[in-house]
């Protein structure tokens, strides 16, 4: 693995990766400490991964989607680009043929209009490496000794145009699976309604409901403890935001989701040390420990408490700040 980054800013395809990687970290919901628990990689490994300071071993991209449990077909793809990137191995020039050079000699060059159009017809991913210079023809009276060499040379160029024609076909392959590889969340194109479908959603609303409806992954008490992305309940139908607070640059939310019978903050703004808390009636208090710098850039959840709806006037929450400081609010305050 190469610890030294490229030179800043990051190149397109390990801007990529790292977005990748920020957005499996997130849907997880883990904190860098949780995730190097989870992982063999530790927090500090997981902070320099997430930055772009280093890349990550093939390995722990292939973790970071098993605990998100995201395919790991289009993360490890966009790890082989930024490899090849990162490792310098994408710009390096096309060897030339071992051995001294003879003045007079000839030395035939690869092909280069037709790997051109075999890049092209793969949709043009790579770029042909620089062709060796054309030498002059040996002059009548050169050795043998002399046109043995020159044609060694010659079986030399061929066998490296056929290499660079293959590599640029494999490339070109290679970049095509990977724009029509499927993503998670995508969404497809939607089919045009016809008068039947109408007609069949008309009498039958109930099951054309369902459909539209997203399935959540628990409901009331099986849900304290869960993360709300996770266990879908910030999904389909709208949460409800019982009380908004903003306080020293942070944003609070009291959200209540009615399909899960549980309330969670989710908040934005948040600083190092910060610790928030959803407490519910009956309910053991659910916290959310700030511990790194990367977990103030983005959105955060604390873990839900199952709330009825009828007792969602009691749900508090709380705001602890590093070094002391305690505000608590309600939907009725």
């Amino acid at each position: 693995m190469t610890s030294a980054p490229p030179a800043s800013p990051l190149p397109p395809e390990c801007a990529r990766l790292v977005e990748t990687l920020r957005e499996l970290r997130s849907r997880s919901g883990l904190s860098l400490a949780a995730l190097g628990s989870r992982t063999p990689y530790s927090k500090s490994s997981w902070e320099r991964y997430l930055n772009g300071k280093a890349l990550p071993p093939r390995q722990a991209v292939e973790a970071l989607c098993r605990v998100a449990g995201e395919h790991p077909g289009r993360p490890t793809a966009l790890w082989e680009l930024a490899d090849a990137v990162w490792s310098g191995r994408a710009g390096a020039p096309s060897a030339e043929p071992a051995g001294g050079e003879s003045a007079g000699e000839v030395q035939e060059i690869p092909d280069a209009h037709g790997a051109a159009e075999a890049a092209e017809a793969v949709g043009g991913a790579a770029t042909l490496a620089p062709a060796p210079p054309v030498r002059p023809r040996t002059p009548a009276g050169a050795t043998a000794s002399g046109a043995g060499r020159s044609a060694r040379r010659r079986a030399r160029a061929r066998h490296l145009g056929l290499a660079a024609l293959g590599a640029l076909v494999c490339a070109g392959v290679f970049a095509l699976t990977l724009a029509l590889w499927p993503t998670s969340g995508e969404a497809r194109p939607a089919r045009e309604t016809t008068h039947a479908d109408k007609a069949s959603q008309a009498d039958q609303p109930d099951k054309a409901e369902k459909r539209e409806k997203v399935v959540v992954g628990c409901r009331g008490a099986e849900c304290t403890g869960r993360n709300p992305v996770q266990m879908r309940c910030g999904a389909g139908e709208t949460p409800r935001t019982l009380r908004t607070v903003r306080t020293e640059g942070r944003t609070l939310d009291i959200r209540f989701q009615p399909r899960c019978g549980a309330a969670w903050v989710r908040m934005w703004g948040q600083r190092v040390g910060d610790r928030v808390e959803i407490v519910t009636p009956g309910v053991k208090a659910q916290r959310e420990v700030i511990d790194d710098a990367y977990e103030t850039g983005q959105r955060r959840s604390t873990p839900m408490a199952a709330v009825s709806p009828s007792a969602t006037g009691e749900v508090r929450a709380c705001l602890v700040r590093k070094g002391g400081g305690r505000t608590c609010f309600g939907p009725g305050d």
